[in-house]
């Protein structure tokens, strides 16, 4: 390119000098110049139009470089969003979960306390029915003397009034027959028998 050029501004110089060229060389330099230049024009043409070809492909590359920059920039917001949403979700759940753990650990100690206290009544119920077999025994076998007493028509024989006493006591304690407590153990056998005969 640089040797067509120094040529075109020979040729030109030696045009416009013109001295001492005959009117022949003078046209055909002209002619040169003028090929020359369309040559040159024609290549600069050519080169300019690949160029901003070159420049079209390339303004093309970047907007779509630019397009797929500011998807990416939007998806990069949207996945910080999402990010932070599911960060305060998992405290959220953090939460929860202690606040769960706490509810849980209250209802065990809960538990625990009603079964101490189940377990007491339990004792508890164990040696009032132990109470009361033992009073029921006494007064079975109160019954028991009464009516063989009442049947033969004798005394009880020594140390069966002990225990008629204490059935007495029994009946007088579980019963509706507090007004005998004061009663000599014989009377109150006998106003037993006869309550438990008109029953």
């Amino acid at each position: 390119m640089m040797k067509y050029i120094n040529g075109f501004m020979l040729a030109v110089v030696l045009v416009i000098t013109g001295c001492g060229v005959p009117q022949e060389e003078h046209d055909a330099a002209v002619a040169q110049l003028q090929a020359d230049r369309a040559e040159v024009e024609s290549m600069l043409s050519g080169k300019i139009a690949d160029l901003e070809s070159i420049v079209k492909s390339e303004k093309a590359k970047g907007k779509s470089i630019r397009l797929q920059l500011e998807s990416a920039e939007r998806k990069l917001r949207e996945s910080q969003k999402k990010a932070i949403s599911a960060a305060k979700d998992a405290a959220k759940v953090k939460a929860q979960v202690t606040s769960l753990e706490r509810d849980v650990s209250r209802a065990e100690s809960a538990a625990d306390r009603v079964k101490d206290q189940l377990s007491a009544v339990q004792e508890q119920l164990t040696t009032t029915e132990s109470e009361r077999d033992g009073l029921q025994r006494r007064l079975d076998m109160l019954v028991n003397n009464m009516s063989g007493l009442a049947n033969s028509g004798s005394l009880p024989e020594p140390g069966a009034s002990d225990m008629m006493d204490a059935g007495a006591e029994a009946m007088i304690v579980s019963g509706d027959n507090a007004d005998l407590e004061f009663l000599p153990a014989s009377e109150k056998a006998r106003v037993l028998l006869e309550r438990m005969k008109a029953k």
